[in-house]
């Protein structure tokens, strides 16, 4: 794993979702932003996984896509390529000062929308 400072803020990359989750149990992010195609533990696998995990649940996933995903997944965001990096950022803020209000977040969990390409919306 791999820290590094990105407009004030730490972030860590892992190279698929097996080692994404490892990180999250072993320090808890703000969010999480993950490609559905990896290796090892894709990330639709990593959203259940999150999903299953109590003390991990309660983290924004931010999903970015350049394939058909299932309908429904309990994600914050489904975010297809190609995509503007701007988005990516709205998208990251947004979520991260949703969970710095706790009361504005509790029901999040389980809801997805679109950014770019196709509009999917909850």
């Amino acid at each position: 794993m791999r820290w590094r400072a990105w407009a004030g803020h730490r972030v860590q990359r892992a190279g698929n979702g097996r080692e994404a989750f490892i990180a999250a149990s072993n320090n808890t992010p703000d969010i999480i932003v993950s490609d559905v195609v990896m290796p090892v533990m894709d990330g639709i696998r990593l959203v259940h996984a999150l999903r299953e995990a109590p003390m991990l649940v309660h983290i924004p996933v931010i999903l970015t896509t350049g394939v058909n995903v299932p309908e429904g997944l309990p994600v914050q965001a489904l975010l297809r390529k190609p995509f503007v990096a701007a988005h990516l950022l709205s998208l990251i803020y947004r979520l991260v000062d949703k969970r710095s209000r706790p009361e504005s977040f509790g029901g999040d969990v389980g809801h997805s929308g679109a950014v770019g390409g196709d509009e999917r919306k909850s």
